[in-house]
């Protein structure tokens, strides 16, 4: 697939990885379909340490171990036992946040919502849990959300 015309879009996506290496970045890309969403979020991260989720429409322990496997595989993260819940999942992956930066993309991220409702409140709990982790202790991570115009939040 060719890339054109995408340097303002990069250059968007690079300030924002840049920012993200001082707190925590939530970026969310979006358009319309089959424009180049995901072509482009893996070009402008092709050079940092991240893992790549893709979303489907399937139940909540078949992705909590699909991502058990891909973070497992991507960030080498050790996961011991299986995930079930995207709560446990995530609280995984932001424990490891406070040992090193990495960035973690999360295609079709709206079909998180259509498995598990529950999951915009749970993120925000754990955010707190893993923040009362010593303050010196306390790394950055950063999100890409692919599928859901560059926002940063």
């Amino acid at each position: 697939m060719k890339f054109y015309d995408r340097e303002a879009e990069l250059e968007v996506l690079q300030s924002i990885k840049l920012q993200s290496r001082n707190s925590a970045t939530f970026t969310v890309l979006m358009g319309r379909r089959r424009v180049g969403k995901t072509s482009l979020i893996m070009r402008a991260m092709q050079d940092v340490e991240s893992a790549y989720l893709f979303v489907s429409k399937d139940s909540e322990a078949f992705l909590c171990q699909k991502f058990q496997r891909a973070i497992e595989e991507q960030l080498h993260i050790q996961v011991y036992g299986t995930l079930t819940h995207f709560r446990d999942l995530f609280e995984v992956i932001m424990r490891e946040s406070v040992s090193r930066h990495f960035t973690l993309i999360i295609d079709e991220f709206q079909n998180l919502y259509k498995v598990n409702p529950a999951i915009f409140s749970e993120i925000p709990k754990l955010e707190e849990k893993v923040a009362r982790l010593p303050a010196d202790s306390f790394g950055k991570y950063h999100f890409e959300l692919k599928g859901l115009s560059i926002e940063n939040m």
